[in-house]
């Protein structure tokens, strides 16, 4: 039999059903329940990228066809019923697959992007939308399994995955893509979350030997308790105010860290900045943002190398200047050359006769590069 057709979302209807792989018309359901104390109902409304929360008139009374009153995952107002984008960050979910409440009524929601949000409801009905807590990922607008490498941190999972509170409080987690369930005794305990902002910085051709103009990297701490900053530093050809955020980053703030790049050699370039802090309470944690620039430079040559000439006659020199790996700098000229192209040395009849060093040199601000050649007069 051929499935209704899928009705756009609102706040009474549900798409939690995907496609089994073997037939078009067959459905497996990944939708998750669960309640609070109040009675609540919550529905992980997968295919939506939401969770609906539907409150009773009393417990069990939710009338027929009834209308959600409250919507997570679909942005800080709670209200919009009519959009199912799915999304990371504090107001966002993506293929929400489970659902769970603890003693004190606060919803954990399990979704596809790797990662369980906690939500502190400190009232009843639930009102709060914005994710106060993130479990398996480093911060709020980071996904993927096991993005920070297996440990007693991460998660794993695409679709298939379960969320569950005990009595007391202690969280559980069905890790299905790591074959194991996990549980923190403590979920909400005060924890610092580090992120850093943007996840790249790229540098202009910079000249070999000079410093660029800086570059700023945001270190924030979403958490609720401080950010123990332990070392911030940037490898390779690149540097980093180390002492930019102080020993302790507050919970709810942000700092700015300068990088700048001062290529030893031409060419592409490449490195790190590293932050370790104890982000999620795991001291040696590290935050990392990738560094790139090109380190440029130029040449000055002079043809030909040598030549010889009688006293009273006059030399010609042809100077070449040119950049390397895409120098676009100005240059001064300056000895015999005064500008790219020929020069002429004239010598007066009484110079003495010998070999005698020609030196052309050119600078861009204070970097010179020099030709040298020589003149024999006979």
């Amino acid at each position: 039999m051929e499935p209704a057709a899928i009705q756009p979302p609102g706040a009474r209807n549900l798409c939690g059903f995907l496609p089994s792989a073997n037939s078009g018309y067959v459905y497996s359901a990944i939708m998750g329940v669960g309640t609070d104390s109040t009675g609540d109902l919550y529905i992980a409304d997968s295919w939506n990228n939401r969770v609906l929360e539907f409150t009773p008139t009393s417990p069990g009374a939710f009338g027929s066809n009834p209308t959600a009153s409250l919507v997570f995952g679909q942005g800080a107002g709670g209200t919009n019923f009519t959009t199912n984008q799915c999304g990371v960050g504090t107001t966002g979910l993506c293929g929400p697959a489970s659902v769970a409440t603890d003693p004190s009524g606060n919803l954990y929601v399990l979704d596809t992007n790797a990662r369980v949000l906690e939500y502190d409801e400190n009232t009843l009905p639930a009102a709060n939308v914005t994710a106060n807590r993130v479990f398996g990922q480093a911060d709020f607008g980071a996904i993927g399994c096991n993005s920070r490498g297996l440990n007693a941190t991460s998660l794993c999972f695409t679709v298939v995955g379960g969320v569950a509170v005990d009595a007391l409080g202690h969280l559980y987690i069905a890790d299905s893509g790591n074959n194991r369930v996990i549980e923190f005794d403590s979920p909400l305990a005060l924890l610092p979350l580090a992120g850093v902002s943007p996840s790249g910085l790229i540098f202009a051709g910079q000249l070999v030997g000079t410093t660029s103009l800086p570059q700023t990297v945001t270190l924030s701490n979403t958490g609720n308790a401080p950010l123990t900053i332990t070392a911030i530093s940037a490898s390779g050809d690149f540097s980093a105010d180390g002492h930019a955020c102080g020993s302790s980053l507050a919970a709810g703030k942000t700092c700015s860290i300068s990088v700048a790049f001062k290529p030893t050699v031409t060419g592409a370039r490449s490195a790190a900045l590293t932050v370790t802090d104890n982000n999620n309470a795991v001291s040696g944690s590290t935050q990392t943002v990738s560094l790139s620039g090109t380190g440029t430079d130029f040449t000055v040559s002079a043809s030909p190398a040598s030549q010889t000439i009688p006293s009273g006659h006059t030399a010609t020199y042809s100077i070449t200047v040119a950049p390397v790996s895409g120098f676009t700098g100005s240059i001064a000229l300056s000895g015999p050359a005064a500008a790219n192209g020929t020069v002429d040395l004239s010598t007066p009849q009484s110079d003495s006769h010998g070999t005698f060093p020609v030196v052309f040199t050119g600078a861009s601000g204070t970097v010179m590069r020099s030709a040298a050649a020589s003149l024999t007069i006979k």
